[in-house]
């Protein structure tokens, strides 16, 4: 069997999947990603470990693709806190893509022999257009400026 990087065969419990996180944290923080980042991957990557343990799971290697599926098709059917309206689809997939992103460095990083979320596909994130569109006005005032590039 592969062995991680601590030495020992590849087995995992829930537990230890969360110290791993400090690990994964000071990845993070040497990429010099932001504190609030930082902060927004741990609690989702606590909301999903609550999910496993909920569903009876004890050992990472139990994890499948079928439970990432479930936590995202739960994740579609939770409610926002302060409006009461299901996420929208953006929310879920950012949730989601947190916890993708720790299981793949898992993977990479020779935690995990096998990365159980890899056939996981994310809901397609609609595009936005930008909150605010320039008036004719805005556009014209932008126009009318003067021409940097021409000498005084």
């Amino acid at each position: 069997p592969k062995k991680s990087r601590e030495g020992s065969t590849a087995r995992l419990d829930i537990g230890f999947l969360v110290s791993l996180w400090e690990k994964y944290e000071t990845h993070l923080r040497a990429k010099n990603t932001a504190e609030i980042t930082i902060l927004n991957r741990k609690i989702n990557l606590a909301r999903f470990v609550r999910f496993a343990q909920k569903q009876g799971v004890t050992d990472v290697k139990e994890l499948t693709g079928a439970h990432f599926d479930a936590y995202q098709k739960q994740l579609s059917h939770l409610k926002h806190f302060k409006s009461g309206n299901p996420l929208t689809i953006r929310s879920v997939y950012d949730r989601m893509a947190l916890v993708l992103l720790f299981f793949s460095w898992l993977t990479k990083n020779n935690f995990l022999l096998h990365n159980p979320a890899g056939t996981i596909e994310l809901p397609r994130a609609p595009k936005q257009l930008p909150m605010h569109i320039l008036s004719v006005a805005e556009i014209a005032a932008i126009f009318a400026q003067p021409k940097l590039t021409e000498r005084w």
